[in-house]
């Protein structure tokens, strides 16, 4: 009876221990594949996410590197093109007002930087504007300026003071005087916050309206 025994335990033994091997197998074979998932999405998101590819702005050769790149890993997967050209797939995006390529402002023969210089609001006329206007002289027929150092010191306090608005009424009583575009700068050390402001649902105004840079 004991040889038996001992016979038995050797049999039962032998299955017992192919079967850990094969969990161990399958748990290697399972980790290896993780780390090469991990692998290749890293790859993808650092190529993705490079400089080189400018943000993948609408409209930029960053965003055609990045489709390309996209479409060579669809080809490599073997998936089907479904868009209407190839696997691209155009469509329109609104992304808000925008400045006009060939806004340009011009002193004294000097041709200033848009964003650095001077900022159109994106409530500012789409005119041409020409004149030989005096800062501290407002005059009809010629541009107009705005320091908004005074408006800004009064409301300082208040949370609900909104600049833009502030802009806006100015412009309103400025044009109704015979102002041709009006120039808003602020010489206070107060911050204005005023900026480009893509989202504007306002109307445009009837003339131009331009933020100096400090």
């Amino acid at each position: 009876m004991n040889c038996m025994k001992k016979i038995l335990l050797v049999l039962l033994l032998v299955p017992a221990l192919s079967y850990s091997q094969s969990k161990k197998k399958k748990r290697l074979a399972e980790e290896k594949a993780n780390a090469e998932l991990v692998a290749h999405l890293r790859a993808h998101i650092q190529y993705l996410a490079d400089d080189k590819l400018e943000g993948r702005r609408t409209g930029s050769n960053g965003e055609l590197l990045a489709m390309q790149y996209i479409i060579d890993q669809y080809r490599q997967m073997g998936l089907e093109p479904k868009g209407t050209n190839g696997y691209i797939q155009e469509f329109d995006i609104n992304e808000g007002r925008q400045v006009d390529p060939v806004t340009f402002l011009k002193v004294d023969g000097k041709m200033l930087e848009l964003k650095s210089d001077y900022i159109p609001l994106a409530f500012s006329a789409m005119k041409t504007v020409k004149g030989s206007p005096a800062i501290a002289l407002s005059e009809s027929r010629q541009p107009w300026f705005k320091d908004m150092k005074d408006v800004l010191e009064e409301n300082k306090a208040n949370p609900h003071f909104d600049v833009e608005e502030e802009i806006k009424k100015e412009i309103t009583k400025v044009s109704a005087k015979g102002a041709t575009a009006l120039f808003v700068y602020n010489t206070s050390p107060l911050v204005d916050n005023v900026q480009f402001n893509k989202n504007d649902k306002t109307a445009a105004a009837n003339i131009p309206v331009i933020y100096l840079q400090p």
